[in-house]
């Protein structure tokens, strides 16, 4: 046999092998090797950093004195950030970070390799990537120019410049003024339209006498014959921040004991230096909610000593008060001012006013004066009068007491307290409530960790309240520079053939969360457990149709290979069909002795793979949880060294019980790829099967060549790409850019060859994934569904599984068990390749009528996220703005878009361009709904003809009808008695051509139904047993037993929930027990 049409290149993958490898000159010990290899430099260690002598260092901090407007504070490590998590710096001692980990590009960046020179290289220092890139590119610019910097600054000096080494800043200060005034006059206008609006809102409510936010009324606004009323409210706090001498002036401040000594000092003389220090003492826990009192005191005090106070009395003063000599000389007598008002200025802490709830809401009231207040007891303690209140409460107003007051307070160990459902709860409330509360959580009056700590209780909220409360916990969240909490689902890491890896993994990985548990976000530390991920499949790995139809886009059907002839004195007559092989994958034992092994089990069955690409897997997974977290990036060798001593177990693992591994898959495709198609048959998606290349593709050429349905087009895919792209209309293009994929490929078509037709046809799939209008047809398809529910609710076909065997177990009880039960079986002919495209077209236009005639709204949203959710559609716009996977759709632009996938209803298969001009494509995500619109109309009208010759029989005149009809996709299921079976309405329903011409029934010749067989006539729903062995899981598939055996859990829900009667079901999940038995399952698992 000639072998031109093998490409090696194309099909082979790269050997591992290489030539030096087999060499031994590099294991001999030569001794002119160590002469001919450059010397590799010894690395410099670097040096310890200097600190500076004014530094005030400690374990913490290498400076902990506060410096700037944000009192900042030079810590020893990276504190914990979201910027210092996500590029793993959190942690990290701070001299230990290098130059690459903060620069823009990393090592990329050009100015590194000049530093690798010896050249001078500066830093300088950006806090945000635009910063970073605006000096990056205005620096390379210059350069690209030739700008002396130097040069252009003297310009902006008309007298002698400042020496640009001893006074760089002035020498360049001028220039750089220009520069910032030029970027002023390109910034954008903020727009005053909002405060426009509300100075006219204002002049308007004036003109009427009213104000818009009403002012404060003093006692001497009240007149002298008003009545007497309450306040509305007592004044909760004391007076904060007053000055301890009861008159404030120069010689009390100067003589009185100071309120403290002065612990800190400015770092210089200049006034901007002074207001840095005196910000300092925002932060300080003493001045918490004070500093603002304290500016107060400031600005009076210095008013004080601007009379003529002398300056070496206020010198005095202020050193007597802690300040150094040295620095009061040099400070002014405003900043000296500052320094007295400081240590002079007193903490008076005020405490709530406490009163009765009664009280308070009297006066919010202003009716006080119309109760009186009288004793009712005189109680020892407290304890006794809060137990005597709660008594009369109980006896006068019982729904003041438990359960309703459990929403204020919550009795704990330590007394009564505020409940935790009232507190989360406030913050989701709308208005100012809700208001005061964000406002309270960005102050200083709550540190980060009470931050986290609401975070994780806003979780036990339910909805609406949770959205609202974790809305406003996440802007707070960024308003601090917080890290938002990450999802806490355990890692999923491929398992080994040892039962013990995920215990030995979860407590490696808890003993890393505990390790670097202060760099994490508190009270959201990762999940150390872990999660199995599953292996290849055998199916994934085998099958090759793609690969074969890419070697026939380069070649004809003429040189497809057959080596059939061989073949027939190796195997047997049963592996041939029409003298070509088409055989499963079991009956080929004389090709390999591992192909009877992995075809006894599910071509969904998996295999463990290569070491390398074991952790290489595992290790970018790991990656990815690590960075999400925030760990620190030098755990991925230490995991890295995990896996390596895991595989060794592994291995163990294997030589007590071998399972199915890279060596025994590859071996078998190595062995039928050249020579054989590997794919599937119809109706069987995990038996692999095993084609003769030209018998494979003579019947899926005799099956796409169907005149009826598909014809042949030339040109090459990517003309016909770029025609499907031109047939969308304009305004849907514009409307919908999210749905138009411009770079999106054209549909693949493939087959599955039938075996009750002798593999001679099969049924078509045309895949439309990543395809231009992939996401516009699934969001079109959500709509038309929420369509049909709304608007034909009484439909077949809509009923999920569960509700369609609960009516069938309840029509068989409410049956008579005289009555004599018939069963009609059918399926409709190609159910999707046989519909009329005119029939579809009808069928929409009357169900968008019907459903815009009900009153709703002409917009629908769609939900495009891949989770499986309940709803994926609702009436009208959503809330807000559209997401990434929430989108809506026009009702009316429906029709256009089903024109539109019937229009480029263009694909290729088997190295082919075709176009199907009938029906909807199978595989495409709007076809299943798009079919069954005829189907549903001609049901809803034949339901009418039911409803009526049932009232008009005078037998079920005095009985309800007994029948049960269903129909899920294209099979349909009539269950009846012999009375009704003579009834013309259902002597229609089991007609052939019942839905016309175009879409015929076909009789089956079982009672299979959803997996299960169905006796009528015994009133029995018995589960189909999976008695060939390609039906279940191979025993020795890789990943734990759970893994294995969760199909026979599966199969078992099903049998509990769906089998009838209830008394068989023991019986039916025995005999599925006893399958998995013999294949090999041990019976602990199983229990």
């Amino acid at each position: 046999m000639s072998s031109s049409w093998w490409k090696q290149s194309e099909w082979e993958p790269s050997s591992s092998w290489r030539w030096h490898s087999q060499s031994s000159w590099d294991e001999q010990d030569q001794p002119w090797a160590a002469t001919t290899k450059p010397a590799v430099p010894e690395n410099v260690p670097a040096p310890k950093p200097k600190l500076s002598d004014h530094f005030q260092s400690d374990d913490k901090f290498f400076d902990r004195q506060p410096v700037g407007k944000g009192s900042h504070q030079l810590f020893r490590h990276v504190q914990p950030t979201e910027w210092s998590r996500k590029n793993s710096l959190a942690g990290r001692p701070v001299e230990d970070i290098r130059a690459w980990e903060l620069s823009h590009r990393g090592l990329s960046e050009f100015s590194f390799r000049l530093l690798s020179e010896g050249r001078y290289q500066g830093i300088v220092w950006t806090r945000s990537t635009s910063e970073a890139v605006f000096l990056t590119q205005l620096l390379k610019r210059m350069r690209e120019v030739g700008v002396d910097i130097d040069e252009v600054a003297r310009t902006f000096h008309t007298d002698s410049p400042p020496d640009k080494h001893k006074d760089a800043s002035k020498f360049m200060g001028k220039m750089c003024e220009s520069i910032v005034d030029d970027l002023k006059k390109r910034a954008p206008i903020v727009d005053s339209t909002a405060s426009e609006e509300l100075a006219r809102a204002k002049a308007k409510l004036a003109q009427a006498g009213l104000t818009l936010t009403p002012t404060k009324r003093s006692a001497e606004d009240e007149p002298e014959n008003a009545p007497l009323r309450a306040k509305p409210k007592a004044k909760a706090k004391q007076e904060l921040g007053q000055s301890r001498p009861s008159s404030l002036d120069a010689q009390t401040l100067l003589q009185f004991p100071p309120a403290r000594i002065l612990d800190s000092r400015p770092v210089g003389p200049k006034d901007e230096q002074v207001e840095e220090w005196l910000q300092t003492f925002k932060s300080k826990p003493d001045f918490k909610g004070q500093f603002a009192n304290l500016k107060k005191h400031v600005l009076a005090v210095q008013k004080i000593f601007e009379s003529g106070t002398p300056k070496a009395t206020i010198t005095a003063a202020a050193v007597k008060f802690g300040l150094d000599d040295k620095i009061a000389s040099r400070l002014t007598i405003r900043n000296l001012s500052t320094t007295i008002a400081v240590a002079q200025f007193t903490l008076v802490k005020g405490q709530e006013a406490q009163a009765e709830l009664a009280l308070r809401y009297w006066a919010s009231n202003q009716s006080i004066e119309q109760f009186t207040i009288f004793q009712v007891a005189t109680c020892s303690d407290y304890q006794s009068a809060w137990v005597l209140e709660h008594c009369l409460i109980d006896a006068w107003q019982p729904k003041l007491n438990f359960p309703f007051i459990q929403s204020f307070l919550k009795r704990s160990a330590l007394g009564f307290k505020p409940s935790r459902q009232r507190r989360m709860s406030s913050y989701s409330k709308f208005g100012r409530t809700s208001f005061e509360r964000a406002r309270q959580l960005r102050s200083q009056s709550f540190v980060d960790d009470e931050i986290y700590s609401l975070i994780r209780l806003s979780a036990n909220l339910q909805e609406p309240l949770r959205s609202k409360a974790r809305m406003i916990l996440k802007s707070v969240a960024g308003y601090r520079n917080m890290t938002w909490p990450k999802g806490s689902l355990g890692i999923q890491l491929q398992f080994t053939a040892d039962e013990r890896f995920p215990q030995r993994m979860s407590k490696w990985l808890r003993s890393v969360i505990i390790r670097f548990k202060h760099v994490l976000v508190p009270f959201h530390l990762p999940s150390a457990s872990v999660r199995e991920k599953p292996h290849q499949s055998l199916k994934d790995f085998l099958h090759n149709v793609q690969q074969w139809d890419m070697w026939l886009q380069h070649n004809s059907f003429e040189e497809i290979p057959c080596t059939c002839q061989f073949y027939k004195r190796v195997l047997p007559d049963e592996c041939f069909t029409s003298g070509h092989v088409t055989a499963g994958l079991e009956m080929l034992n004389q090709l390999h002795p591992a192909c009877s092994r992995l075809g006894t089990g599910s071509a969904s069955s998996t295999f463990f793979p290569a070491k390398h690409k074991f952790v290489s897997v595992n290790c970018k997974t790991f990656h990815l949880w690590r960075k999400k977290h925030g760990i620190p990036v030098n755990v991925e060798t230490e995991f890295q060294a995990m896996l390596e001593e895991e595989w060794y177990w592994h291995n163990v693992a294997l030589k007590s019980f071998p399972r199915l591994t890279w060596a025994d898959v590859s071996a078998v495709r190595k062995r039928l790829r050249r020579e054989f198609v590997v794919h599937c048959e119809d109706h069987e998606p995990n038996h692999v099967m095993v084609f003769c290349p030209q018998f494979y593709f003579q019947s899926a050429r005799c099956t796409w060549d169907d005149p009826e349905v598909f014809h042949n087009l030339d040109g090459d895919p990517e003309s016909w790409r770029q025609w499907v792209l031109q047939q969308v209309p304009g305004y849907l293009r514009k409307k919908y850019p999210w749905a138009i994929d411009s770079k999106g490929k054209l549909p693949n078509g493939f087959v599955f060859l039938k075996r009750k037709k002798k593999f001679a046809k099969g049924r078509t799939i045309i895949s439309y994934s990543f395809t231009p209008f992939s996401r516009l047809l699934k969001a079109a398809s959500h709509a038309i569904v929420l369509m049909i529910k709304v608007t034909w609710d009484r439909a077949f076909g809509l009923e999920p599984t569960p509700i369609i065997w609960q009516r069938l177990h309840e029509f068989f009880k409410r049956t008579p068990a005289e009555s004599h039960l018939l069963e009609v079986n059918d399926d409709l002919v190609g159910f999707f390749n046989s519909v009329p495209r005119e029939q579809i077209l009808h069928s929409l236009d009357a169900l968008i009528s019907k459903y815009l005639s009900l009153g709703y709204p002409p917009d629908i949203t769609v939900s495009l996220k891949k989770a499986v959710c309940t709803e994926t559609a609702w009436p009208g716009k959503p809330k807000g703005k559209s997401t990434k996977q929430v989108k809506f759709l026009r009702v009316q632009d429906l029709p256009d878009i089903v024109q539109l996938s019937f229009r480029a209803g263009v694909f290729q298969a088997i190295g082919r361009i075709f176009k199907q001009h009938r029906g909807t494509c199978i595989g495409n995500q709007i076809s299943p709904v798009l079919s069954s619109l005829p189907v549903i109309q001609r049901e809803l009208f034949w339901q009418q003809e039911w409803d009526f010759q049932l009232t008009s029989c005078k037998f079920f005149e005095r009985q309800a009808s007994q029948a049960f009809v269903c129909r899920y996709v294209d099979n349909r299921l009539l269950i009846c008695t012999e009375q009704e079976v003579n009834l013309q309405c259902f002597r229609d329903f089991k007609h052939l051509s019942f839905y016309g011409s175009t879409i015929q029934l076909e009789p089956v010749d079982d009672h299979h139904f959803l997996g299960f067989d169905i006796s009528a006539s015994n009133r029995t729903v018995t589960f189909k047993q999976p008695v060939k062995p390609w039906k279940l899981r191979h025993v020795s598939s890789a990943g734990s037993w759970s893994a294995r055996a969760s199909g026979f859990f599966s199969r078992k829900a099903l049998i509990v929930q769906f089998a009838w009667p209830p008394s068989s079901r023991k019986q039916q999940v025995e005999h599925l027990r006893n399958l998995y038995l013999r294949q090999g399952f041990p019976l602990r698992v199983l229990q």
